[in-house]
């Protein structure tokens, strides 16, 4: 991919996962406490995508799991914990947005957790930006 092309779209998937953790915060202070989850699980996919298509010059996967995601670049390269949250984190995402679907997340309907998954994803987003990008 041309190097112009590629900074374009990874500028694009940086300003979509910035868009993504504000909402989330919006979602927080509305007291949206299941999406501001998924708001985060939002945001960090579109920060690894974004960190994929820098690092390897290609369009990054059509996967939403942000364990593989963090595989594909590479591991090695995240913090302890970093994955097992990524993993966490990955539970969250809604595929289809029926109500079954979003009932699945009743159990982290909860002030507490959602508070709890924005700072560690904000934390995440911080280290992402700061080291692999």
């Amino acid at each position: 991919m041309e190097d112009s092309l590629r900074d374009k779209r990874v500028k694009h998937w940086l300003a979509q996962g910035k868009e993504d953790i504000e909402t989330a915060d919006i979602m927080f202070r509305s007291k949206r406490w299941k999406y501001t989850i998924f708001m985060c699980r939002q945001s960090v996919e579109k920060y690894l995508k974004a960190i994929f298509l820098k690092n390897k010059g290609e369009f990054p996967p059509r996967i939403h799991n942000l364990f593989r995601l963090a595989e594909k670049i590479d591991k090695t390269l995240f913090p302890d914990g970093y994955l097992e949250f990524l993993s966490e984190l990955s539970l969250y995402y809604i595929q289809s947005r029926y109500p079954e679907d979003i009932d699945k997340m009743a159990e982290i309907n909860n002030k507490k957790r959602a508070e709890e998954i924005l700072n560690e994803t904000k934390e995440v987003i911080k280290w992402l930006k700061k080291t692999l990008l």
